[in-house]
């Protein structure tokens, strides 16, 4: 079983200057993509769940978990995605789906805006 409790940053990888900056290069990347404005998520967890049944410990499981999302926004559009890769090129590549998916928003809009004139057209 891994002693969580050995390094003495806490068991983490990463320090909160070095997730300062990976938010930083997102919103760096998306402001240069054309965003009008961004938000971005960078965490980095660990955890343990114990599991009891009858008074006897089950399960002992513990977890560790990485990860960034990044919401953009085009003028009135808007987009999400994440990953849990911290490379910059997996950073860069959460950008450009986060771009896509708000481009896929508008198209629905405005799919959804010509359904709602065609039905009103239509009962005249």
């Amino acid at each position: 079983m891994p002693d969580m409790q050995s390094n003495t940053d806490g068991g983490f990888s990463y320090d909160s200057a070095r997730l300062k900056s990976l938010a930083s290069e997102v919103l760096a990347c998306a402001r240069d993509k054309g965003a009008t404005a961004a938000e971005v998520e960078v965490s980095e967890g660990r955890g343990q769940n114990v599991t009891v049944r009858h008074g006897e410990v089950e399960t002992i499981e513990y977890n560790r978990d990485k990860g960034a999302g990044v919401t953009v926004y085009i003028g009135h559009r808007r987009g999400h995605a994440s990953t849990s890769d911290f490379s910059s090129r997996a950073l860069r590549d959460a950008v450009d789906a986060a771009i896509a998916r708000s481009e896929e928003h508008t198209s629905e809009l405005q799919s959804l805006a010509y359904l709602v004139c065609r039905l009103l057209l239509e009962k005249k």
